[in-house]
């Protein structure tokens, strides 16, 4: 139960950042981390928080959501189609056929 704690924790803390920075995007910090090096990218796929992801995309945050793993691996493996379609993952798949 504590990593959805965790994990919900730091989806809002991230957005509060973005939201507080507003304009000043460049200032501020995206790359907090849980213990387990996850980064609130990483929570807001795994919970389908679609809001944040498109927030955290918008503002830059590291698509490496945790240590050797990508945003796009990550939303392949948990099924999260709405995600890999923000990603681009059919442009991936494209590229790689």
């Amino acid at each position: 139960m504590k990593s959805t704690l965790d994990g919900e924790f730091l989806i809002e803390l991230i957005k509060h950042r973005i939201e507080e920075a507003g304009a000043m995007r460049e200032s501020i910090n995206l790359d907090t981390r849980d213990k387990s090096s996850r980064n609130a990218l990483y929570w807001a796929i795994v919970y389908e928080r679609i809001d944040a992801v498109k927030l955290f995309l918008e503002a830059g945050i590291s698509l490496e959501v945790a240590p050797e793993m990508s945003a796009l691996e990550l939303a392949r493996s948990v099924g999260n189609q709405t995600t890999l379609s923000l990603l681009g993952e059919e442009q991936v798949v494209a590229l790689s056929a």
